[in-house]
């Protein structure tokens, strides 16, 4: 079922629509969290997903929560793929970064 809420939120990504892409990810998000996959790189990967949505739409308070948020979950898997911590980390610099 996560793929098919998966491929359906990267439909609408591609079409721009991205409210509803947004929740098709979210409905995603909520389903890990009901099976309490806190510590799966799965759901860090989603945070990563509605961050950028987020940031897509210039909502930059809401995408740097979760950002913050898939981090969080990323830090506590030993065997988590290190390129999505880098590329986490370099979303929240560029968020937090002073604006010139």
């Amino acid at each position: 079922l996560d793929d098919i809420y998966t491929i359906l939120g990267n439909i609408c990504l591609e079409k721009r629509d991205f409210n509803q892409a947004l929740s098709f990810f979210q409905t995603l998000l909520d389903k890990q969290h009901q099976r309490k996959n806190f510590g799966d790189a799965s759901v860090a990967n989603t945070c990563l997903i509605i961050g950028n949505i987020y940031a897509q739409i210039s909502d930059f308070n809401q995408a740097l929560q979760y950002y913050r948020q898939g981090l969080f979950i990323c830090q506590r898997i030993p065997t988590v793929d290190q390129s999505i911590v880098h590329d986490i980390k370099s979303k929240i610099r560029h968020l937090l970064a002073p604006q010139i």
